[in-house]
């Protein structure tokens, strides 16, 4: 039996592929309803960095991860 390390090794790139990124509206609603704003900056924790990440980037708003 393959260990976990095994497994998953070398599989990131379809783990990315696969997730979907942040709807337009999601990103409309934190600015709409969370005061979001250019001078905004966002901490990307536990999320997969470059869906989050570019979703506010597009909108103008620093996300670190």
């Amino acid at each position: 039996m393959r260990s976990t390390l095994q497994k998953f090794d070398g599989r990131a790139q379809d783990y990315v592929v696969g997730r979907p990124v942040y709807a337009q509206e999601f990103v409309e609603a934190l600015f709409r309803d969370y005061g979001f704003s250019s001078d905004s900056v966002i901490a990307d924790i536990g999320l997969v960095p470059e869906n989050l990440q570019d979703s506010c980037w597009n909108a103008g708003v620093l996300c670190m991860v």
